[in-house]
């Protein structure tokens, strides 16, 4: 039975192992230039990851509204071709209290596994100071990185997909969160072996508890009949 139970054991750590993570991947450095919008690429390691918000340094401004973007294969060749692109939200960004970076909180936006996806944020007018501030760079640096997910640098964009100036990158944030696995555990001879254990202890326990209800059956159905016998020699 110990065996059984260890069996178990190591099954439900399988399962357990497909869990959601959640992680932030932060950039280092501070902004030191900035325009109307930054363009970069998130390259997605190997397990699918739903990307939840984004941060930037930027212009709080209140009531400044900001668009997230997103296309297939990276920025590269997509820059100043809004049909290239995909929106993802259009929203009012919260400002944090202690950086007073903009908070990006857009929802779900899945990523398969070995992909490169192409970000651009962008404020939807113009302001003074910069809305989106980043830093200067050299191409296709990497500006955050995990086992899971890598942010590279991308290009500073004049406007709403207007020119762009390279090499810039996020100064802030990427949150993601690691897609469930359904993981089939194949399992060695002895494993096979412990789960015909398994179906044999379930048989037999089926049979003690039918055994146990048909000998309670016997004792309730002998117990009447003795109640009656007596009831009939001792009447009243």
């Amino acid at each position: 039975m110990r065996c059984v139970t260890s069996f178990l054991s190591i099954l439900f750590s399988l399962l357990l192992s497909g869990a959601v993570g959640a992680t932030t991947l932060t950039t280092s450095g501070a902004a030191n230039n900035g325009n109307e919008g930054l363009m970069f690429d998130l390259q997605v390691g190997a397990r699918d990851v739903t990307i939840t918000a984004l941060t930037s340094a930027g212009n709080s401004a209140v009531g400044l509204l900001y668009s997230v973007y997103a296309r297939d294969g990276g920025f590269e060749g997509g820059q100043g071709v809004a049909a290239a692109w995909s929106l993802v939200a259009t929203l009012l960004p919260d400002v944090s209290i202690t950086t007073g970076e903009l908070l990006f909180d857009i929802g779900d936006l899945e990523l398969r596994a070995g992909s490169r996806t192409g970000i651009y944020l962008t404020a939807m007018e113009d302001r003074t100071p910069s809305e989106i501030s980043y830093q200067l760079t050299t191409a296709g640096n990497v500006t955050a990185a995990d086992e899971y997910l890598t942010i590279l640098a991308g290009e500073g964009v004049n406007g709403i997909f207007g020119t762009t100036n390279s090499a810039r990158q996020l100064v802030g944030s990427v949150s993601y969160e690691l897609a469930v696995l359904a993981p089939i555990v194949s399992l060695p001879a002895s494993g096979t072996m412990l789960l015909s254990l398994l179906g044999l202890i379930g048989v037999i326990r089926a049979w003690g508890i039918l055994r146990r209800r048909w000998f309670h059956h016997r004792l309730s159905r002998r117990n009447h009949s003795a109640h009656a016998r007596y009831s009939h020699a001792h009447p009243g």
